[in-house]
């Protein structure tokens, strides 16, 4: 609410609705939380209050400063809760019923959706007005479980972090963003989700029964033609919770068929997404390695270790990483395990237009971590065009070791060595020990 004292969210839900009506031909329900306090008092109960405002299809949460605070209301019970929803169950053969106009439920969609160019949108469209602080940026992240992505509304001069108006000038914004342009790429993004559940994708990220999905397609058509003024009641739910606000996933507005761009990547550092913090050192030794099977590719440009780890520490946009490193995409994820088992992430971003080129999630078991890091490789070279010689694939086969255990404790060593204290240097060797121990056979971890 905070953020509305100047009417901007105001001004942005009026702006976005005249752009939908142009750019959508079915008339849309939006929700606009505009009441100044929760509108729920001690004796309400919040869950089955709430319960009706959560059933919608796109959730779009405007992150500002003061947006990311587990204590927030709108954090929550608003955006929490519809995360928790719109992931706990995957997508359905109902996902057909939207086109006869029948109410479909959170549970029953799925979040993440997959579109018609094989790229994946979330059902959570976030907003940002504010560059945000690391604290903020990582509370957000662990909640999506992967890495924030906004469509932006930020105004930027030296000392200047502000929403972006629709009267500044977009010459004088640092970002060279215009208003009139983001508010038409929320409302494209919009039109892409929505185009993508009435037409779903079958892929093994959105599964389900095909046969008994053609028999529910074919069992609709017939009531689709009857009842086809029902089909504009898709009710989009802009949860814009004015205390404050929240985004997260960029969606991809050009195919991979459509890019042409030099073969020179950036890979930026995993960001660690366990519970335990003391796992960085297996996101930034994941990071090293995937620099390190594409670099094996000799046709791509692959910057070193040292100048993306930079990074880490200090955030900037990847259209200024890009400049910075003479590079065109870049390759962000992340990185989290739990015992035995590792999900990562990974996004390939053209970095100067910020449009998705590839996409995948990876859930495996520890030992399948050399299958993952080839896997990457090798789907960055079929979206930049390169035709591997049989000598890179062989190589990019070859695992530095066969025993996970032996990796970790690498892995281990190296983040102590980064250290390069007297201390963390006679740790990295214990380390390095153990590896040799569990598997005599490492060659590397006889080198560090």
């Amino acid at each position: 609410h905070n953020d509305n004292r100047s009417d901007w969210v105001t001004d942005f839900v009026n702006a976005l609705q005249e752009e939908l009506a142009a750019t959508i031909k079915e008339p849309l329900s939006i929700y606009f939380d505009k009441n100044p306090h929760d509108g729920l008092l001690e004796t309400h109960n919040v869950d089955k209050s709430l319960e009706g405002k959560l059933k919608c299809l796109i959730l779009i949460p405007i992150i500002s400063q003061t947006y990311c605070d587990p204590k927030s209301f709108a954090w929550e019970h608003e955006f929490c809760a519809f995360n928790k929803l719109a992931k706990e169950a995957p997508p359905s053969p109902s996902l057909p019923r939207l086109l006869s106009g029948e109410r479909v439920g959170v549970r029953s969609l799925g979040r993440d959706i997959k579109l018609s160019n094989g790229n994946v949108a979330s059902r959570i469209l976030p907003i940002k007005i504010h560059d945000l602080d690391a604290e903020d940026k990582s509370t957000i992240e662990s909640e999506i479980g992967g890495v924030l992505r906004a469509i932006e509304f930020i105004y930027k001069e030296a000392g200047v972090n502000r929403p972006l108006k629709s009267t500044d000038s977009k010459t004088d914004n640092q970002n060279k963003t215009d208003y009139r342009n983001q508010v038409n790429k929320v409302a494209n993004a919009i039109k892409e989700i929505i185009g993508a559940l009435k037409n779903p994708v079958t892929q093994s990220t959105q599964t389900f029964n095909s046969d008994s999905y053609r028999n529910e397609q074919s069992s609709t058509t017939n009531q689709t033609k009857n009842r086809k003024l029902l089909i504009v009641a898709f009710s989009i739910f802009l949860l814009l919770a004015i205390t404050s606000y929240f985004f997260f996933t960029k969606p991809a507005t050009s195919s991979i068929e459509e890019v042409t761009l030099d073969k020179s990547i950036a890979v930026m550092p995993f960001v660690n997404m366990s519970s335990d913090q003391e796992q960085e050192y297996f996101s930034d030794g994941l990071t090293e390695d995937i620099i390190t099977q594409l670099a094996k590719i000799k046709s791509f440009k692959v910057i070193s270790r040292t100048s993306v780890m930079q990074y880490k520490k200090n955030p900037k946009s990847l259209k200024e990483i890009g400049k910075e490193l003479g590079v065109e995409v870049i390759l962000e994820g992340s990185v989290q395990r739990s015992g035995d088992q590792v999900r990562i992430t990974a996004q390939l971003i053209n970095a100067e237009t910020d449009e998705h080129l590839w996409a995948e999630s990876y859930d495996r078991p520890m030992k399948d971590i050399f299958t993952i890091q080839r896997e990457v490789a090798t789907a960055i070279a079929t979206v930049l065009r390169t035709t591997l010689s049989e000598n890179e694939s062989i190589e990019l086969s070859q695992a530095i070791t066969t025993n996970p255990q032996a990796y970790n404790q690498y892995l281990k060593g190296k983040f102590e060595q980064e250290k390069s204290t007297r201390l963390s240097l006679i740790n990295s060797i214990h380390y390095f020990n153990l590896a040799i121990q569990l598997d005599s056979g490492f060659t590397k971890a006889y080198t560090f």
